[in-house]
């Protein structure tokens, strides 16, 4: 998707929308593109700590313990290289913050541009945006926060993708694929979106499943084609690679800010 765009990325809780957002994010930083990434669920050191996972391809508990690793651990150098090459050759900006509103994340955006030009923004979860969670009257919220989201894309002519939730009503069906209807608020971000990815994760739903494969279905996508993307997980070290090439560049190009 262009500059000045909206996307989104939806799933159920924990399948696995997190961990592809840190995937784009690594390919677009080795792009040389700049980053922004508001993470209203998670601290920073969470956000750090998957990043270093695909990395290193230690697995994140490990990252997580690292705190029990004994001085000479094999996996220490691993991680202090992830690191200097975040601080040194990434332009990459967290912000864990569980209070931030629309209008908190264009200031914060307004300053970062002041010294770089922004090409990608990431909200995790967008839904849960202190003035986007509210119970009264929640669609028309949504659709006013949309809008101010699109009015910030072209402020800053950069891409911003949403990660928001999948309503629970898929998994009372026996095909558990999302459908752009199963999104929360479906209309308006069905509306303002020029792209909407919706991820399945069979062994999700059947843990005894051997199929661990990450389908990334583009429900809506303005400038292309429709269709399924195959995906191999690595779920312990959270890496997601293209195992089909039919789509073509959705985690190297859809966010690329070209």
């Amino acid at each position: 998707c262009a500059p000045g765009d909206i996307s989104v990325t939806a799933s159920r809780p924990g399948l696995g929308k997190s961990a592809i957002k840190t995937n784009f994010i690594l390919n677009q930083l080795e792009a040389g593109l700049n980053i922004v990434s508001f993470a209203t669920e998670q601290g920073f050191a969470t956000e750090q700590d998957r990043m270093e996972s695909i990395m290193s391809a230690i697995p994140l508990s490990d990252i997580i313990n690292s705190r029990l690793w004994r001085k000479g651990d094999w996996r220490i150098p691993l991680i202090k290289e992830a690191n200097q090459k975040i601080d040194d050759q990434y332009n990459y900006h967290i912000i864990p913050s569980r209070q931030v509103t629309v209008a908190d994340a264009r200031t914060v955006l307004y300053q970062i541009a002041q010294k770089k030009d922004i090409n990608v923004v990431y909200f995790d979860l967008f839904d849960k945006l202190t003035d986007v969670n509210v119970a009264v009257n929640k669609p028309q919220t949504v659709g006013v926060k949309l809008g101010e989201i699109a009015r910030m894309a072209e402020e800053f002519n950069c891409h911003i993708n949403l990660l928001v939730q999948i309503g629970r009503k898929v998994e009372q069906r026996s095909d558990k694929r999302p459908r752009m209807a199963d999104l929360k608020d479906s209309g308006n971000y069905e509306e303002a979106a020029r792209l909407i990815l919706l991820l399945y994760r069979e062994r999700y739903y059947f843990p005894d499943s051997l199929n661990n494969e990450l389908e990334v279905i583009v429900g809506k996508q303005s400038n292309g084609g429709l269709g399924t993307a195959l995906m191999d997980f690595e779920e312990q070290c959270l890496r997601v690679t293209s195992i089909d090439d039919k789509i073509g560049g959705i985690l190297n190009g859809s966010f690329s800010g070209e």
